[in-house]
Formats: C-alpha cells, structure tokens, sequence
C-alpha cells in the first residue's frame, strides 16, 4: 500500500473512532442514519437477524472504512432467500429484508436495495473524493 494510501485509511479510521466515542446525542448521524462522506445514504429502521439497528449501521462503517483508501470499489447485489445483500468488493454490506421495504414503504426488496446500493456508491464517491 502506497503512503497516501495509508494516511487515507488512517484518516478515516481516526474518524470513525472519534465518531464512536461522542455520546449518541453528539452525534451527527443519529441512531439508524447511514452517513457516509457526508452524504446521507439512508436510514435503517428495522432490527434483522443481524443484529440491532445501531449493529447493522456500525457493520456498514466497518466495511466503508476498510475500503475507502482503497483504488476502486465495486457493489453487487445477491440474492439471498426473500432478502438482498448488498456487497462493496466482495465483502458482506448489509442485507434488506422485507421488513425494511415495508418500513420505507418500498413495494419490493429488490427496488430497495437498489436505491441503497445507489446511495451507498454516491457515499463512497464523496468520502473517496475527500481522502485524495
């Protein structure tokens, strides 16, 4: 990994740290909102299998941050049952369930997840931009 690079991850680690640490009230993303490189991409209003609202935003952190200093990025989306997985270079994003169309008034999961998946994309395009 080249030396921009590394300052890049570094630069976004040290960020989402910082973020995780202020109170929940401090926080610029309330609990549920997905903001990434400032955009806000969407909000997640329903608790799944993998976890609770706040576990589902911080696993999307998680992957955003491993992969922003990287030099490309890809989403796929999979089908998996009723639900859809959204992945950014082969690694699991998050899934939408039925339950989170029904909550955002979507008539199908797939019309949903491609709306996040769009979001997602704009999101790591403006975080992206920042770093270089």
């Amino acid at each position: 990994m080249k030396p921009r690079a590394w300052t890049a991850a570094g630069l976004t680690l040290a960020f989402l740290l910082a973020l995780t640490a202020l109170p929940p009230a401090a926080r610029a993303d309330r609990p549920g909102e997905v903001v990434i490189g400032g955009v806000l991409c969407f909000r997640i209003r329903e608790v799944s299998k993998e976890g609770s609202i706040d576990q589902r935003v911080n696993h999307i952190h998680e992957v955003f941050a491993k992969h922003l200093g990287g030099p490309y990025h890809k989403f796929t989306i999979k089908r998996v049952g009723r639900r859809r997985h959204l992945y950014l270079n082969g690694d699991f994003v998050v899934a939408v369930w039925p339950a989170d169309a029904k909550a955002t008034g979507y008539k199908s999961v797939q019309s949903l997840a491609r709306l996040w998946m769009k979001r997602l994309d704009k999101g790591f395009r403006a975080a992206h931009a920042g770093v270089g």
